[in-house]
């Protein structure tokens, strides 16, 4: 009986756990630490650091402890020297098959660059940095070129660009034959071309994404250069090959957290990456918006400005009836508009009888980059219809469309309310101006209750296709102003006349605004300094007098501070060139924020050498990934 009764009781506990268990299905395995290390590399086909390894070799495979991913092989992986089709690559299991489709090179050292592809199938953490090295000769090469490559503007680091040497490099290589060994960088942006024989080398960067390993001139892409030939290292293994990322990006950021990672940096090899300004020449397209005028756009900054000649005796709709087209002289019965944009040409028409016309029929004759990079001149027939305006519902509008309104000049200002201190009344009109009044313009300040007349003086544009009027006057900071133009004081090329203009403005108080005062240890030549916003747009700006720059009336907040040299004194900041082996002006970032409190003055001592360039870039700043052609321009 009491061995029936035990049986009972384990039945019944028996029963309880399973149902315990069942309850608990979805639940799974519970306590464990995620697993967060990388997959372990065991062994490969052919051996790693194998010599006389096959030629005809068309597979490698490797083989790790765990089940594997590939992530963006065609991004992350690389091969040098390269081959003509990239390696193909792809996981199978716990192996990674790498496909050659090319016979590979006598004597030569080749090495396999994974960067962060190899991932574990379940968490995904990579094995970074992970290189593979095999030999077609005896030896393996153990040398290697380390550095780091940023963008020539913002000095940001600059990730996935191609850094690639010549062993016996020409003036011509870099455009025309593939590098002989290559390798890619980082988030860091540093790389290091690994696995090559002792001696000095040509060596550049480029933004490769056709994988052509030269610079094709013509898709215009990211380079870097430098002027002198570079000695490989042949010590133990290379300083920037073996740093950690997370340990390189704290010292970037001036958080010396690892020595190594600041010695690396401070020694580093650096490349400036830009963009050239193009040089190919070629016409993109004509509109005409309005009857009044139209517009030629081309790829690049025209060396020589169009001949154009309208196509007489012919027949064109215009206006009431059909005009016959006389013959005009070349680039006659127009004016050209001070160009906003050096590749946009924009005419204004001046010929009553051009301007009847519906479509323009013209003759173009320009300069055009041939197959052969020469400038040879080509023509084209233009046809600049002007656009239909829209039927109006007369019915609809309840005859609104029939009653006569006069069109204004339209007025563009930049008077919101308040003045800023450094700013300067601009008014700007839709159409080129003929005649100003300047008696019925009038500025007026507030005294009490009362509106006293101030002091002006004026500042046109283009004297042959002015647009724009500046009003100046000697500013009372705190003061309120109130500006009158009377009706009909200003008058366009094509009679339309302005209606009244009235606005009323203040200016802050001198205790609203900040000024900065920047010294120097060692004074700059030629330098432009800026003042930023964390975007990096640039709000205020000033040169170097006397050894000390000044901005004057800032707005309180923070902002950040950029130098450029000006070597060619033109005032703005150029780009490299490599044909004629120019670098782009160099470029100082002062690396921390600058706080300018309200009616405060600040001083600040710049020891702009002092710190290394990869550190200069403070990491406040917003952005700044590869070199996009709109932040050249925006330094221009």
């Amino acid at each position: 009986m009491k061995s029936q009764n035990l049986y009972r009781w384990l039945a019944v506990l028996l029963t309880v756990a399973l149902l315990s268990a069942c309850a608990n299905r979805g639940a799974g395995p519970q306590g464990g630490p995620k697993d967060e290390k990388p997959p372990v590399f065991n062994y490969s086909e052919p051996s790693i650091r194998s010599v006389n390894v096959d030629t005809l070799t068309d597979e490698i495979n490797l083989y790790f402890n765990e089940l594997i991913a590939i992530k963006d092989a065609y991004k992350h992986v690389m091969m040098s020297p390269p081959l003509k089709s990239k390696p193909g690559v792809k996981a199978i299991g716990k192996r990674v098959k790498v496909e050659l489709t090319d016979t590979l090179k006598p004597n030569a050292t080749y090495t396999l660059y994974f960067g962060d592809a190899i991932t574990d199938n379940n968490e995904g953490n990579p094995l970074k940095n992970f290189v593979y090295t095999f030999s077609t000769g005896s030896t393996i090469d153990s040398c290697y070129i380390d550095g780091y490559v940023i963008d020539a503007a913002s000095l940001a680091p600059q990730a996935d660009m191609v850094a690639g040497i010549y062993f016996n490099a020409t003036d011509t290589s870099f455009i025309t034959v593939p590098f002989d060994r290559v390798a890619k960088t980082d988030a860091t942006g540093r790389f290091s071309i690994m696995n090559i024989p002792p001696g000095d080398y040509t060596i550049y960067a480029l933004n490769d994404a056709a994988s052509t390993w030269y610079y094709s001139q013509k898709s215009g892409g990211q380079i870097a250069f430098l002027p002198h030939t570079v000695s490989a290292k042949c010590d133990s293994k290379p300083a920037v090959a073996e740093a950690d990322t997370s340990a390189v990006l704290k010292v970037l950021n001036h958080k010396r957290d690892s020595l190594a990672a600041q010695k690396a940096i401070e020694e580093a090899l650096v490349f400036r990456m830009f963009k050239e300004n193009p040089t190919r020449e070629y016409f993109k397209k004509a509109s005409r918006p309005g009857k009044e005028k139209f517009t030629l756009v081309f790829g690049n900054k025209p060396s020589m400005p169009p001949k154009l000649r309208i196509i007489k005796g012919s027949m064109a709709e215009g206006g009431d009836s059909a005009v016959v087209i006389p013959e005009f002289p070349v680039n006659e019965g127009w004016i050209m508009e001070k160009p906003i944009r050096e590749d946009s040409l924009t005419y204004w028409l001046t010929d009553t009888v051009l301007l009847k016309l519906d479509t323009l029929k013209m003759e173009m004759t320009y300069l055009n980059t041939d197959t052969l990079d020469q400038l040879v001149e080509k023509t084209d027939t233009l046809n600049l219809v002007t656009p239909k305006k829209r039927t109006v519902n007369v019915k609809k509008r309840k005859g609104e469309a029939e009653k006569a309104k006069q069109v204004f000049l339209e007025i563009k200002h930049n008077i919101n309310g308040t003045l800023e201190a450094p700013d300067t009344i601009t008014l700007e009109f839709n159409e080129p101006i003929r005649t100003i009044v300047y008696d019925s313009i009038k500025l007026s300040i507030q005294v009490d209750t009362l509106f006293n007349p101030v002091p002006i003086r004026f500042e046109t544009g283009d004297s042959l296709c002015n647009k724009t009027l500046k009003v100046l006057f000697e500013k009372e900071f705190g003061a309120t102003y109130k500006i009158n133009l009377d009706s009909a004081c200003i008058v366009s090329m094509y009679g339309k006349v302005n209606d009244k203009f009235f606005k009323k403005f203040e200016l802050k108080k001198l205790e609203q605004y900040s000024n900065l005062y920047i010294t120097f240890k060692e004074n700059p030549e030629n330098a432009i300094l800026e003042l930023m916003n964390s975007s990096e747009k640039v709000l205020y700006k000033s040169v170097l007098e006397d050894g000390e720059v000044s901005f004057q009336d800032v707005t309180p907040g923070k902002y950040f501070l950029r130098m450029i040299i000006d070597e060619n004194r033109n005032g703005k900041w150029d780009t490299g060139e490599f044909k004629s082996g120019t670098e782009p002006e160099p470029i100082y970032y002062f690396p921390k924020e600058i706080n300018l409190p309200a009616n405060w003055d600040v001083e600040q001592e710049w020891d702009y050498k002092s710190f290394p360039i990869l550190q200069q870039r403070p990491s406040e700043l917003k952005g700044g990934g590869s070199q996009t052609k709109s932040r050249q321009n925006a330094l221009r």
